[in-house]
């Protein structure tokens, strides 16, 4: 969701406008999902019936709808690209002050929402705290890292949620809780558990690296993953109509595919749909450049959009929220259409995202004192 960091996506004829459509994507989906008042409803109404057949639980719907993993992937492939410049200490500093301002800066908008709503910004502030250890390793460490993320991370979380279900209710870290429940959350009981979304940002940083717009790799990424979508989407109907309601926990929380399941099954199924996303959105940049550069333009100062559309929110829950998913999607459309001309205007007069901007400045830190002139 942030905006890339390094040279080679920062500016000038170097950006690449693919990502940063697939990053406005990634954010006009989780207007979708926070204007929706029965998404949580129905995430907890598909885990207790393992054998509904929903639309919502299908695997073609659920990957694409999967957008907390579009987010994280689009910010590793951020950092892939802030990689292939080698490592410099002004990209840590960026990373790093991102993380100290994410933190606090979550915490405190999960504060404005009781319920139905989780915010992901300080599940990002982790994140960066070990990009700068994850940007200078090699390719082998990071698929490794991503691999043991998303399978070892994913099968604990569900080992644990089947002994300790309670736990798991615990689905929002605020400012005001206390640390232990909120350490907690961040790293395995909350909506976006990094335990299991290092995974799809590490496997993000590897592909950053690669030649994105090479149409060959293109190809090839989007068989592999068109492919796992369709084995995951088919493996979830199985087991769903084998297992049946009163099976063990454990076994029904491994068949679960249904939306932000955190399952084996959802997350690899997610990046699976993602990574089609993502590639259709590179082959968009390049072959309509000016058809998405709106889009492009909104991906740009995401972190600025992603955070209004909150505070919108906030100040008008009953006129942006519905239970109603149509109702839900159309809210989104509807403040996209607004949104996107806005930030148009904005780039074309600042350059950067009013918070972009400012993380920016808070990154390069006090102006050096002018060395005092030579001449007498």
């Amino acid at each position: 969701m942030i905006a890339p960091l390094g040279p080679a996506a920062t500016g000038g004829d170097h950006r690449v406008p693919g990502v940063d459509v697939a990053r406005a994507l990634a954010v006009i989906g989780m207007f979708a999902i926070h204007f929706n008042l029965a998404g949580e409803a129905s995430v907890v109404a598909g885990r207790a019936d393992a054998g509904g057949r929903s639309l919502l639980d299908l695997g073609v719907v659920t990957g694409p709808a999967a957008v907390s993993i579009g987010f994280v992937m689009v910010a590793g492939v951020g950092l892939g690209l802030a990689s292939s410049t080698g490592p410099d200490a002004r990209t840590d500093r960026r990373l790093l002050t991102r993380a100290v301002v994410l933190l606090p800066l979550g915490l405190a908008l999960q504060e404005l929402f009781p319920d139905g709503v989780s915010v992901i910004l300080q599940n990002f502030a982790l994140l960066f705290l070990v990009a700068p250890w994850l940007r200078r390793r090699g390719d082998g460490t990071l698929l490794g890292v991503a691999a043991l993320s998303i399978v070892g991370g994913a099968v604990l979380h569900m080992v644990l949620e089947a002994a300790h279900p309670g736990a798991f209710e615990v689905d929002q870290t605020r400012l005001l809780s206390p640390p232990w429940p909120t350490v907690r959350g961040l790293l395995l009981t909350g909506a976006y558990p990094v335990v299991e979304f290092l995974g799809p940002f590490a496997l993000g940083c590897w592909m950053g690296r690669r030649d994105l717009l090479d149409r060959d790799r293109q190809r090839r990424w989007s068989a592999v993953a068109l492919a796992t979508g369709a084995a995951a989407t088919l493996v979830g109907l199985v087991a769903r109509a084998v297992v049946a309601p009163g099976a063990p926990a454990l076994a029904v929380l491994a068949a679960d595919i249904s939306i932000e399941s955190k399952s084996l099954l959802w997350l690899g199924n997610g990046i699976a749909w993602q990574t089609v996303i993502l590639i259709a959105c590179l082959w968009a940049g390049r072959s309509l450049p000016t058809a998405v550069s709106p889009l492009a333009a909104m991906g740009r100062m995401s972190l600025s959009v992603y955070v209004l559309h909150l505070l919108v929110i906030a100040a008008a829950p009953d006129v942006m929220r519905t239970t109603s998913l149509v109702g839900a999607g159309a809210r989104a459309l509807v403040f996209t259409a607004v949104v996107v001309p806005v930030a148009v205007v904005w780039l074309r007069r600042f350059g950067r995202g009013p918070l972009e901007r400012g993380m920016d400045a808070l990154s390069r830190g006090p102006a050096s004192p002018r060395p005092p002139s030579s001449h007498g």
